[in-house]
């Protein structure tokens, strides 16, 4: 099995908050590797898509009232996202990870991922150029600069970890 990580020849993460991805190796044949790799895979999937809907909804309710354009930018995202778990990708990723060897495959072909990463793109956007605002005073919000930043680097890390799958 590989283990992805941060440096190549990593075994554990680098740091408490680190998640090692363990992915089966190309020619692997053991299906109970590939079967466990795709549910924990699918199993991300869903959860990046509530957590992104979630941070949307939480960043909207930080902000103050006068920024009524990011908030109603940041609710726009979160229906986006909630939209699509619900409709295609959540019931999609979790109807594949019930197959050995599918999701990941079945993701490169799907429809619904070009969606997904547009949705993602756009939030990771949004949460940047959120955080260079917060961080320069133009922004009236209680959001602290380090927990914007947060927020923004775990859209980029769904990002990656989507455009590595896919």
């Amino acid at each position: 099995m590989d283990v992805i990580s941060r440096s190549p020849s990593a075994t554990a993460p680098e740091s408490s908050y680190e998640k090692v991805v363990i992915l089966p190796k190309l020619g692997d044949q053991d299906p109970a590797r590939h079967a466990w790799a795709d549910a924990r895979f699918a199993a991300d999937i869903r959860a990046e898509h509530a957590l992104m809907d979630e941070h949307a909804r939480f960043v909207a309710h930080l902000l103050d009232p006068d920024e009524f354009e990011l908030i109603d930018k940041a609710f726009r995202a979160s229906t986006v996202f909630r939209k699509l778990s619900d409709d295609t990708v959540g019931g999609t990723v979790a109807a594949l990870a019930a197959e050995p060897g599918t999701v990941i495959d079945s993701l490169t072909q799907h429809p619904e991922v070009d969606a997904v990463m547009s949705a993602v793109q756009t939030i990771l956007d949004f949460k940047t150029q959120t955080v260079r605002d917060i961080e320069a005073g133009r922004i009236k919000s209680i959001i602290e600069p380090r927990l914007a930043d947060h927020v923004r680097r775990e859209a980029l890390k769904f990002f990656d970890e989507l455009k590595r799958a896919v």
